[in-house]
Formats: structure tokens, C-alpha cells, sequence
């Protein structure tokens, strides 16, 4: 009985952490058959997969006023202590990655977190994390970055959900940390009531080298993810349509 009270408590407690995250989130915490552990951050959400050992779908909401501010940039990534011992990355898993020409690449980045620097030390737990192909990482994902952060800039506030796409019997590296085929970021604007995805090959050699040529529905994210990315709403424009002022 008195384990069965603690674990209820913890559960409890978890459910209680993380309404504080639901802010994070334009239209509700996404929704999945796919089973998820929910992380609680100070500027970011995490739905996550113990199986994977990787973050499936990471949320923000951007501010503009929070863009451009002068904290250092952490230099450490580290396993995240919240997550049980058997479902977690640690940094024994990238070893060799620079052979595999593999990034420990951020989900929500740690260049959105430059004016808090609680924020910018947690994004680089693992569990913001995952494998990702170096000159991807470094170059076309990086670009995109960019993009959103001038967006919220231009448009005040945006969310942004950053995930990722896997397969049954996917690529693993170290103790069974999934590398995703695909990543993608759906981009939510508030002010104009539009959102914009982008679904990019997680590999070295992309045939195309400009994020805007992997431009996509939000509805085409959540039919390849399995995921519905904004359950609040049936918002055609919103899920069905490309706010293309978003691509220019």
C-alpha cells in the first residue's frame, strides 16, 4: 500500500509539474497513441520517448523581446537526472560521434535562451537532444533556427514545436539512442493566425540545400508524425494552409 501511495504521488506530482508548461503550447499539449513522459522546463516542454530515448515532440513560445540578449552560451550537455537511469541518453552514447559525423543536436536551441541563463543550461540536457547529422546540423537546421527566431521577433510571439520522425527498427546509436530519419518545426503565429512547418532528411548530404524548399502543412507534419500538433483547434487555415508570408 505505501508503495502504491508514493507512486501515486509521483504521478501527481508530475501532472502538477507540468500545467505549468501548458503555456508553452499554442493550442493544447499534443496528443499521440505513441507513449510519452512529459518534462516540465523553464521555457520549453518535452514529450519523450523512453523507448527512443530521445525527445519526440519539443515545445516553446517565443517572445521577441526575449531575442538578442548576452549570456553565454553553454558548453556541457548531461544526461537529465528527471528520467529513470534505463531511459536515458548520456554523453558514454555519442561516443564516436564525430566518426559517425553525428551532432548532439538541440531541439528547442540554446540560442532562443540567451537572456536566461537557467534556460540556457537546460537546454542542454539530453533529453532536449538528439542525433543529428553534422552538416545538417550546422547548416540548413541552423538557418531555420535563425528564421524563427526573426519571427518572433517581426510578429512579437510564436510557438514553435520542434520534433521528429522514426521508424520501427530505426537507426540507434550507443545503448539504443534513436537517431531520427526526419526532423521538422511547426511554427505558429498568433498575430496573423497562421502557422507554417518545415520537414527536413536528418542526413549530411541533403539534395536540397535551402530549408524554404521543405516547406509543408502543419496537417502533413501530424499525419507523418502521428502526433495532433494542435489539438484545440480544426482551424483549416491553421492546419491545412502554408502561411506563406511565413516562407518570404
Amino acid at each position: 500500500m505505501k508503495k502504491i501511495l508514493v507512486t501515486l504521488s509521483l504521478i501527481l506530482l508530475s501532472t502538477f509539474a507540468f500545467a505549468h508548461c501548458e503555456d508553452k503550447y499554442s493550442y493544447g499539449v499534443p496528443t499521440s497513441k505513441i507513449e510519452v513522459k512529459h518534462l516540465c522546463r523553464k521555457e520549453y516542454a518535452v514529450l519523450y520517448s523512453e523507448s527512443c530515448k530521445i525527445p519526440l515532440v519539443v515545445s516553446e513560445r517565443l517572445l521577441g523581446t526575449e531575442i538578442g540578449g548576452k549570456e553565454e552560451r553553454a558548453s556541457s550537455f548531461k544526461a537529465d537526472q528527471e528520467i529513470d537511469e534505463l531511459y536515458r541518453a548520456t554523453l558514454t552514447d555519442y561516443v564516436g560521434r564525430k566518426q559517425m559525423k553525428i551532432d548532439i543536436g538541440h531541439m528547442a536551441p540554446a540560442g532562443d535562451f540567451t537572456q536566461d541563463k537557467a534556460a540556457m543550461t537546460e537546454s542542454f540536457l539530453l533529453s532536449n537532444t538528439v542525433p543529428q547529422y553534422e552538416r545538417m546540423n550546422r547548416g540548413i537546421w541552423r538557418q531555420l533556427e535563425m528564421r524563427v527566431r526573426a519571427l518572433a521577433v517581426k510578429y512579437d510571439e510564436v510557438y514553435v514545436m520542434t520534433g521528429v520522425l522514426v521508424k520501427p527498427y530505426t537507426k540507434t546509436i550507443g545503448s539504443g539512442v534513436c537517431v531520427p530519419t526526419h526532423m521538422y518545426k511547426v511554427i505558429v503565429v498568433p498575430r496573423l493566425g497562421q502557422s507554417i512547418g518545415y520537414l527536413i532528411p536528418n542526413e549530411n548530404d541533403l539534395v536540397k540545400s535551402r530549408f524554404k524548399d521543405y516547406v509543408i502543412t502543419t496537417i502533413e507534419i501530424e499525419e507523418r508524425s502521428s502526433f495532433n500538433l494542435l489539438p484545440t483547434t480544426n482551424s483549416i487555415k491553421l492546419r491545412g494552409e502554408i502561411g506563406e508570408s511565413l516562407n518570404q
